[in-house]
């Protein structure tokens, strides 16, 4: 029986498939810290890396150079966020992108205006320190999703990158749609007994 009050729970925005992406410099290029063809999109965020040099291979680090990633997401879609998972180890020299810059494109060759979204203003990390990072500040459109992170003068490390959709898609809609249907018809059955 349904409680009094209740209501469907929202539904998710979709997170994208990335079809593949470029980078522009790849990482550090000492073994360790490029990118492996996958790694920013493999499902693996990365853990704390106090362990030694083995433990950074989820991350991709980038020393006192700011990176552009352009991701295909295969057709032109609809993004409300982006969210970057990065790790500080100020110890060692890692922090944080002080900066994103995100634009769109269909043809992944003509971007538009890029949508710039503050990320770290020198609060104090601790080592081994993990971060979601929101790299869009507003919703855009396109094939191709371009972030250039801005560094912050030293390393920065990021492990997995997230796009979601703006807005739930069709077939989240339908579900929710179908959910509101079922406690609709339940409260005018019970309305109904009363």
């Amino acid at each position: 029986m349904p409680v009094d009050g209740a209501v469907a729970a929202p539904v998710a925005p979709s997170t994208w498939p990335v079809v593949s992406y470029t980078l522009s410099p790849d990482g550090a290029n000492n073994g360790w810290y490029n990118d492996n063809g996958d790694d920013l999109t493999d499902g693996v965020y990365g853990g704390p890396v106090g362990g030694g040099y083995a433990a950074w291979s989820p991350y991709v680090l980038w020393d006192n150079v700011s990176p552009t990633i352009t991701f295909d997401l295969g057709q032109s879609r609809s993004v409300g966020s982006i969210t970057g998972y990065f790790i500080a180890y100020p110890s060692a020299a890692v922090y944080l992108p002080t900066q994103a810059t995100v634009s769109f494109s269909d043809d992944g060759v003509l971007f538009g205006q890029g949508i710039v979204q503050a990320l770290w203003d020198d609060t104090p990390l601790t080592n081994d320190m993990p971060f979601e990072l929101s790299l869009l500040a507003s919703p855009g459109q396109g094939r191709f999703v371009s972030v250039t992170l801005q560094t912050p003068g030293r390393w920065f490390a990021l492990g997995e990158v997230s796009i979601q959709s703006a807005v739930p898609e069709p077939e989240s809609w339908a579900l929710l749609l179908a959910g509101l249907g079922v406690v609709t018809t339940l409260r005018s059955r019970r309305g109904k007994r009363a």
